[in-house]
């Protein structure tokens, strides 16, 4: 039998902990069978040819479902059940088959009647198979991902990820004891002007709505049916809309009663869906006049599931409003302040702009340590998988040859088939070898791109809250 079926493509990669064949490598206790051995197989030619290609008709396929794209030729031939001699081991050295073992393979690959070099080689391979099934698969659907929210690549660029948004839902008090004097000015026009500065200053891509109350009707009993059930929101768009936020107070005309509580319960619908964070103000000067119950209306909205905190500003009130308001902040999950002039509301906001950046600063610090994190454990495991594979394919190799070697021995092979078997063993572990090396290479890669994408989209991708650490909660 004079051809030899080997795997010709020899492929290089990078050494690693799997230590790559080399074709003119002299392999301890399983040198190739001399040409000129005299040793031939005395068994008698078997009859009759079992169907299937011989060298894969004696291993059971693996499928694997729905795999990302399309598996190469070799990762198909490596998706077998291992051979019953399969070995384990860091290296061929210390996976080497006893002699009994040796001898129970070749027993076993003689059984199948093979009669042809290519079903010599069937039969060896059915008993030494490698276990790479687990490893191919972990090769083909790797997931660089670096937590919830991002992307498993596939084959292709990783999906458009939904980006969350921040949302300031400003609840403002139109009732018509925010036409009364303040410090410079109305307190309406104080309180628009400290609101315009806030808004003014929020993060980019932040959304912002406003809601106006009492704003309709009058303050006496003949308006009051009607102010008690007046809440609307006269604003809704993107922080940076100045001019929409701008008209839309300069049309807020303080008027009516204060239905406190009815505010903040429609409050719930002006968040967006989208919505990953939600705080709430509540700028008022006064209490509920309209028999509700503002602090379960706060605790309802704070239990919803953004979980917004309600924050309560109490502009230019006594002290005993100043208790009740801050029932309702704490119902709420947030803070009461008391503003007793313009200057100390533009305090205020300034003071909340800082507590907000710095709690996205901890944010992005936190998740940004996540991500490197995360790459740096996917980069890890790529390298783990593709060195099992290039130590699995020298220790099959070894295997394989032994298992020739004591066929010949046995007198089963003559020296021509025993050589041209030997060979194909020696040579089949080139290309695996070298998948295991380049496909660790490039999901290596990919992990570390997949961070560096992560972590340079930080500001879009809203994927934890970083309001946890606006309460407090997350430091």
């Amino acid at each position: 039998m004079t051809s030899v079926l080997a795997c010709a493509l020899v492929l290089t990669g990078c050494t690693g902990g799997g230590e790559e064949p080399a074709a003119d490598e002299a392999v301890v206790s399983s040198a190739a069978p001399a040409a000129d051995a005299a040793v031939t197989t005395t068994e008698e030619p078997r009859t009759g040819e079992a169907a299937g290609d011989p060298l894969t008709r004696w291993l059971t396929p693996v499928e694997l479902e729905d795999p990302p794209r399309a598996l190469t030729e070799l990762e198909r031939t490596l998706l077998h059940e291992p051979g019953p001699f399969a070995q384990q081991g860091d290296t061929p050295s210390d996976a080497l088959l006893s002699d009994t073992e040796r001898e129970r393979a070749a027993a076993a690959a003689a059984a199948l009647g093979p009669q042809t070099e290519e079903e010599w080689i069937g039969a060896v391979l059915a008993q030494v198979h490698g276990d790479y099934v687990q490893d191919v698969r972990d090769t083909v659907f790797f997931d660089t991902g670096t937590g919830d929210g991002s992307a498993a690549p596939t084959a292709g660029p990783p999906e458009a990820q939904p980006v969350g948004t921040n949302h300031y839902a400003l609840v403002l008090d139109a009732s018509g004891s925010m036409e009364a004097a303040g410090s410079a000015g109305t307190r309406m026009e104080e309180a628009k002007a400290a609101i315009e500065a806030f808004v003014e200053k929020l993060p980019e891509g932040s959304t912002v709505s406003l809601r106006v109350y009492g704003h309709e009707g009058s303050n006496d009993e003949a308006g009051k049916a009607e102010s008690c059930a007046s809440s609307e929101v006269v604003f809704d768009g993107q922080s940076s809309d100045r001019d929409g936020l701008a008209g839309a107070l300069e049309d807020v005309v303080p008027v009516g009663y204060t239905p406190l509580a009815r505010a903040i319960d429609d409050a719930r619908g002006d968040i967006p869906e989208q919505a990953t964070d939600s705080i709430v103000y509540v700028v008022t000067d006064g209490l509920e006049t309209c028999g509700g119950d503002p602090v379960a209306a706060a605790q309802a909205l704070a239990g919803t599931d953004v979980r917004p905190v309600v924050n309560v500003i109490g502009f230019q009130t006594g002290d005993a409003d100043q208790a009740a308001l801050a029932a309702i902040a704490q119902a709420g999950g947030g803070e009461f302040t008391a503003a007793g002039s313009g200057a100390e509301l533009d305090a205020y906001w300034e003071e909340e702009r800082r507590r907000m950046q710095a709690a996205w600063a901890q944010w992005r610090q936190e998740e940004a340590s996540r991500i490197t994190r995360a790459g740096e454990a996917n980069k890890v495991d790529a390298n783990a998988v593709g060195e099992r594979i290039k130590t699995t394919s020298n220790v099959e190799s070894q295997a394989g040859k032994d298992v020739v070697r004591e066929l010949e021995r046995q007198g089963l092979l003559d020296s021509d088939t025993s050589s041209a078997v030997w060979q194909w063993f020696s040579d089949r572990s080139s290309p695996i070898w070298s998948y295991g090396n380049d496909t660790a290479s490039e999901n290596w890669v990919a992990s570390d791109d997949q961070a560096d994408a992560d972590r340079a989209a930080l500001y879009e991708q809203a994927d934890r809250s970083w309001s946890e650490f606006y309460r407090g909660d997350g430091g």
